[in-house]
Protein backbone atom coordinates (compact mmCIF):
# COMPACT_ATOMS: atom_id res chain seq x y z
CA UNK A 1 0.00 0.00 0.00
CA UNK A 2 2.99 2.90 0.53
CA UNK A 3 5.61 2.53 -1.55
CA UNK A 4 8.92 4.31 -0.62
CA UNK A 5 10.65 6.32 -3.96
CA UNK A 6 13.92 8.14 -3.26
CA UNK A 7 12.86 9.14 0.87
CA UNK A 8 9.45 10.46 0.11
CA UNK A 9 5.97 8.13 0.84
CA UNK A 10 3.18 7.85 -1.97
CA UNK A 11 -0.04 6.32 -1.09
CA UNK A 12 -0.94 3.59 -3.91
CA UNK A 13 -4.47 3.87 -4.89
CA UNK A 14 -5.72 0.21 -4.68
CA UNK A 15 -9.52 0.91 -5.73
CA UNK A 16 -8.75 0.90 -8.87
CA UNK A 17 -12.32 -0.05 -9.92
CA UNK A 18 -13.82 3.38 -9.78
CA UNK A 19 -13.57 5.50 -12.99
CA UNK A 20 -11.39 8.39 -13.43
CA UNK A 21 -13.07 11.35 -15.32
CA UNK A 22 -11.86 10.61 -18.70
CA UNK A 23 -13.13 7.12 -18.70
CA UNK A 24 -16.81 8.09 -17.10
CA UNK A 25 -17.31 11.10 -19.74
CA UNK A 26 -15.56 9.72 -22.72
CA UNK A 27 -11.58 9.23 -23.98
CA UNK A 28 -10.02 11.70 -25.22
CA UNK A 29 -12.89 14.29 -23.95
CA UNK A 30 -11.48 17.52 -24.75
CA UNK A 31 -10.35 19.27 -21.65
CA UNK A 32 -10.24 15.98 -19.54
CA UNK A 33 -7.53 16.05 -17.50
CA UNK A 34 -7.51 12.50 -15.99
CA UNK A 35 -7.19 14.02 -12.72
CA UNK A 36 -10.28 14.88 -10.59
CA UNK A 37 -11.36 15.72 -7.23
CA UNK A 38 -13.45 12.90 -5.23
CA UNK A 39 -16.46 13.29 -3.34
CA UNK A 40 -16.13 10.29 -1.89
CA UNK A 41 -19.01 8.09 -0.64
CA UNK A 42 -19.20 8.96 3.43
CA UNK A 43 -18.85 12.21 2.48
CA UNK A 44 -22.24 14.71 2.71
CA UNK A 45 -22.36 18.34 2.01
CA UNK A 46 -25.13 20.86 2.30
CA UNK A 47 -24.42 24.32 0.49
CA UNK A 48 -22.88 25.17 -2.42
CA UNK A 49 -19.89 23.11 -4.21
CA UNK A 50 -18.36 25.49 -7.12
CA UNK A 51 -14.58 24.61 -8.27
CA UNK A 52 -12.00 25.05 -11.43
CA UNK A 53 -11.11 21.49 -11.76
CA UNK A 54 -13.26 18.09 -13.04
CA UNK A 55 -15.42 16.86 -10.23
CA UNK A 56 -16.52 12.88 -9.10
CA UNK A 57 -19.30 12.37 -7.13
CA UNK A 58 -20.17 9.20 -4.41
CA UNK A 59 -21.05 10.92 -2.25
CA UNK A 60 -24.37 12.88 -1.31
CA UNK A 61 -24.42 16.85 -1.94
CA UNK A 62 -27.82 19.58 -1.18
CA UNK A 63 -27.41 22.67 -2.63
CA UNK A 64 -25.84 23.84 -5.72
CA UNK A 65 -22.85 22.51 -7.74
CA UNK A 66 -20.99 24.52 -10.15
CA UNK A 67 -18.14 23.36 -12.76
CA UNK A 68 -18.24 26.15 -15.31
CA UNK A 69 -16.10 24.79 -17.74
CA UNK A 70 -15.22 21.79 -16.09
CA UNK A 71 -16.66 18.17 -16.16
CA UNK A 72 -18.56 16.31 -13.64
CA UNK A 73 -19.57 12.64 -12.65
CA UNK A 74 -22.29 11.13 -9.88
CA UNK A 75 -21.04 8.10 -9.34
CA UNK A 76 -23.04 5.46 -9.07
CA UNK A 77 -23.68 5.58 -5.27
CA UNK A 78 -23.63 9.65 -5.42
CA UNK A 79 -26.81 11.06 -4.46
CA UNK A 80 -27.65 15.08 -5.29
CA UNK A 81 -30.56 17.00 -4.17
CA UNK A 82 -28.90 20.17 -6.10
CA UNK A 83 -28.99 22.26 -9.45
CA UNK A 84 -25.95 21.39 -11.43
CA UNK A 85 -23.89 23.71 -13.71
CA UNK A 86 -21.14 22.09 -15.38
CA UNK A 87 -19.66 21.09 -19.17
CA UNK A 88 -20.17 18.05 -19.26
CA UNK A 89 -22.40 15.93 -17.18
CA UNK A 90 -22.01 11.82 -16.46
CA UNK A 91 -25.16 10.95 -14.52
CA UNK A 92 -24.58 7.39 -12.87
CA UNK A 93 -26.56 8.07 -9.82
CA UNK A 94 -29.43 9.58 -8.70
CA UNK A 95 -30.06 13.53 -9.26
CA UNK A 96 -33.05 15.66 -8.22
CA UNK A 97 -32.59 19.30 -9.63
CA UNK A 98 -32.09 21.30 -12.85
CA UNK A 99 -28.97 20.34 -15.13
CA UNK A 100 -27.22 22.74 -16.93
CA UNK A 101 -24.35 21.62 -19.26
CA UNK A 102 -22.79 24.07 -21.98
CA UNK A 103 -21.41 20.78 -23.98
CA UNK A 104 -23.52 17.35 -23.03
CA UNK A 105 -25.41 15.74 -20.36
CA UNK A 106 -25.47 11.68 -20.53
CA UNK A 107 -27.55 9.93 -18.07
CA UNK A 108 -26.45 6.24 -18.00
CA UNK A 109 -28.18 3.05 -17.53
CA UNK A 110 -28.22 2.81 -13.93
CA UNK A 111 -28.49 6.72 -13.64
CA UNK A 112 -31.64 8.60 -12.41
CA UNK A 113 -33.00 12.38 -12.72
CA UNK A 114 -35.56 14.33 -11.79
CA UNK A 115 -35.43 17.57 -12.96
CA UNK A 116 -35.39 19.59 -15.94
CA UNK A 117 -31.83 19.34 -18.05
CA UNK A 118 -30.55 22.03 -20.24
CA UNK A 119 -27.62 21.28 -22.69
CA UNK A 120 -27.13 21.58 -26.58
CA UNK A 121 -26.26 17.08 -26.47
CA UNK A 122 -28.48 15.21 -24.31
CA UNK A 123 -27.69 11.44 -24.15
CA UNK A 124 -30.48 9.37 -22.81
CA UNK A 125 -29.19 5.54 -22.33
CA UNK A 126 -31.50 2.58 -22.48
CA UNK A 127 -32.54 2.09 -18.89
CA UNK A 128 -31.76 5.32 -17.20
CA UNK A 129 -35.05 7.04 -15.59
CA UNK A 130 -35.64 10.72 -16.30
CA UNK A 131 -38.56 12.93 -15.15
CA UNK A 132 -38.68 16.56 -16.61
CA UNK A 133 -38.13 18.67 -19.29
CA UNK A 134 -35.22 18.41 -22.15
CA UNK A 135 -33.92 21.99 -23.34
CA UNK A 136 -31.82 21.28 -26.40
CA UNK A 137 -32.58 24.95 -27.71
CA UNK A 138 -29.87 25.73 -30.34
CA UNK A 139 -29.77 29.39 -29.98
CA UNK A 140 -28.54 28.58 -26.62
CA UNK A 141 -25.32 26.55 -28.35
CA UNK A 142 -21.99 28.60 -28.20
CA UNK A 143 -21.13 30.50 -31.57
CA UNK A 144 -24.81 30.26 -32.80
CA UNK A 145 -27.29 33.01 -33.35
CA UNK A 146 -31.20 32.52 -32.10
CA UNK A 147 -33.31 31.07 -34.60
CA UNK A 148 -35.43 34.07 -34.41
CA UNK A 149 -32.86 36.70 -35.66
CA UNK A 150 -32.58 33.98 -38.75
CA UNK A 151 -36.38 33.67 -39.88
CA UNK A 152 -37.68 37.08 -39.04
CA UNK A 153 -40.04 38.32 -41.85
CA UNK A 154 -38.78 40.95 -43.62
CA UNK A 155 -39.90 44.39 -43.90
CA UNK A 156 -40.94 44.19 -47.74
CA UNK A 157 -43.56 41.34 -46.93
CA UNK A 158 -45.44 43.66 -44.13
CA UNK A 159 -43.83 42.01 -41.55
CA UNK A 160 -47.25 39.72 -41.00
CA UNK A 161 -47.65 38.14 -44.04
CA UNK A 162 -48.43 34.84 -45.07
CA UNK A 163 -45.20 33.31 -46.55
CA UNK A 164 -44.95 32.98 -50.24
CA UNK A 165 -46.79 28.81 -51.65
CA UNK A 166 -43.73 27.86 -53.92
CA UNK A 167 -45.03 27.83 -58.09
CA UNK A 168 -46.54 25.22 -59.00
CA UNK A 169 -43.91 22.42 -61.46
CA UNK A 170 -45.94 21.98 -65.05
CA UNK A 171 -44.13 18.56 -65.11
CA UNK A 172 -45.42 17.33 -62.15
CA UNK A 173 -49.29 16.05 -62.35
CA UNK A 174 -51.14 14.67 -60.10
CA UNK A 175 -52.15 10.62 -59.92
CA UNK A 176 -55.40 9.58 -60.50
CA UNK A 177 -56.83 7.24 -58.36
Amino acid sequence: MWKKTEGEETMQDSQTDRPTLNTAVAPGTPGGTGKSATIGPSISINGDVTGEEDLVIYGSIEGTVNLKSNNLVVGDKGQLTANVSARVIRVEGAVKGELIASERIVITPNGSVTGDITAPRVVLEDGCNFKGSIDMDASKRPGKAPAETQSRPSASNGGGAKPQQPASNPNIRPVAS
